[in-house]
Formats: C-alpha cells, sequence, structure tokens
C-alpha cells in the first residue's frame, strides 16, 4: 500500500472497534458462545441480531480492530507514524514496483 493508505486502513480498522461497542451497547450485535450443539437451537431466527461476520468483519479484522482499539492513543499514533514511515521509504527504494 501507498499513499497514505497504510494510515487509513488502521484507523478505519480502529473505528470498526468504535462501531462494534456501539452496537454491543445497543443490542443490536449478535451474542457470541452459548450452547452451539443444542439440539433445540435453531440455526438462525428471523428477529436475531446480525453477527460480525454476517456485517462483514471476519475474525481476524474482528481481533485487530480490538487491539489497535485497546493501544493508548499516543502509542496509536506513533505506531501509526511508524508504519507510514516504512511504506513511505519502500516506495522511494529503487526496487519498490
Amino acid at each position: 500500500m501507498g499513499d497514505g493508505a497504510d494510515e487509513v486502513k488502521r484507523r478505519a480498522t480502529r473505528r470498526i472497534r468504535e462501531l462494534m461497542a456501539i452496537l454491543k451497547a445497543m443490542d443490536k450485535l449478535a451474542k457470541s458462545g452459548g450452547d452451539q450443539k443444542s439440539d433445540h437451537r435453531v440455526s438462525k431466527k428471523p428477529n436475531d441480531n446480525p453477527t460480525l461476520e454476517e456485517q462483514g468483519i471476519n475474525k481476524n479484522l474482528a481481533d485487530s480492530a480490538r487491539k489497535l482499539a485497546a493501544m493508548p492513543e499516543d502509542k496509536f499514533e506513533a505506531e501509526t507514524e511508524r508504519v507510514k514511515g516504512m511504506a513511505a521509504a519502500n516506495s522511494t527504494s529503487p526496487n519498490a514496483a
């Protein structure tokens, strides 16, 4: 990635966690866990809240969002600047495509 795309991706991923927390607080997010093997459990009830997966957020993206959101603001900003610097260095190297 280049031209600030890494920074945008990191900020957007962190924002996903904020939105996940809002949805959870509003009780608009499917509950996780539970007895998944019960015979009486219907796989999907019509009024069930959507899961993260159904909203296009896979477990890896959710995990990344949680980790970025858990970082203190100053550390997040420092890491983002570091990533931006690395991306800029890679884009100006003679071997960059």
